[in-house]
């Protein structure tokens, strides 16, 4: 404290007791409040920052994942055993391979492998992933999918529709999820009837629901082309899991849906 004193101009310096006793305090409170703002604040951006690199990744590994899958396929397909599978196959048939119109046919065909089966060694669990919470149990329905498949019999397509209605338990997943999950199973040597089971049995799996039917309808050009030769002929096959298996009024109800 500064004291001047009248017309003598005196002046004297003196600390306050109170003063002396109380900053100490203060300031050690007021500097460790400081210190732990800083902190919370470097805490909150830290957590911040971390759930913005995260949101990167997943966004990224989203993003990339079909380029991955596509990419691992083409390792996964030997390019060069179908491209000399394909000449050995055209010269077995009695065709020259050198002719202008199969020159390139082989290299073809092995681009081609890749795309149509590439299912193979995929699981559907990572698109079923995707789910929400509901509080509404009813039948979920998504009908109508088309695809395309080849038999593994003779190595000829299979082609047409697939219907898939699940009893949620608590969540469902998106409906393009359903569509992928069929594609799935479907690019690879298949059966329909082992396609049909696969896709109930993904469901089941991943989702675990009250209960579930796939139908598959299909037609063979095994069978339209070759053999039997019965254009327009169908294959229809049908799964039921849980509910729908023992609630024959579900079964209805899905059927109806269906053809409606």
């Amino acid at each position: 404290m500064r004291q001047v004193f009248g017309e003598w101009g005196v002046v004297t310096e003196t600390k306050s007791a109170s003063y002396g006793i109380l900053s100490a305090p203060v300031a050690n409170n007021i500097r460790g409040y400081l210190i732990l703002c800083r902190a919370f604040s470097t805490y909150v951006l830290l957590q911040l920052e971390i759930s913005f690199l995260c949101a990167k990744i997943k966004k990224t590994v989203s993003e990339k994942r079909d380029f991955f899958n596509k990419w691992r396929l083409l390792f996964m397909v030997d390019k060069a055993k179908v491209e000399e599978a394909i000449k050995l196959l055209l010269e077995g048939i009695g065709e020259d391979v050198n002719r202008e119109g199969l020159q390139g046919t082989p290299e073809r065909i092995a681009r081609m492998c890749e795309e149509i089966y590439g299912g193979l060694d995929n699981e559907a669990d990572e698109h079923l992933q995707k789910q929400f919470h509901v509080e509404n149990n009813e039948m979920v329905l998504e009908k109508d999918i088309t695809f395309y498949s080849m038999c593994e019999h003779h190595l000829m397509p299979f082609y047409g529709k697939a219907h898939i209605a699940y009893i949620p338990n608590g969540k469902v997943t998106g409906l393009s999820k359903l569509a992928r999950t069929v594609d799935v199973y479907a690019r690879r040597p298949q059966i329909q009837e082992r396609l049909t089971v696969q896709i109930a049995d993904a469901l089941e799996r991943v989702l675990a629901p009250k209960g579930i039917m796939v139908m598959l309808e299909a037609e063979h050009t095994c069978m339209t082309m070759r053999g039997i030769k019965k254009p327009g002929s169908k294959t229809v096959t049908t799964v039921t899991r849980g509910e729908f298996k023992e609630n024959m009024e579900l079964q209805k109800q899905f059927l109806a849906m269906v053809k409606d």
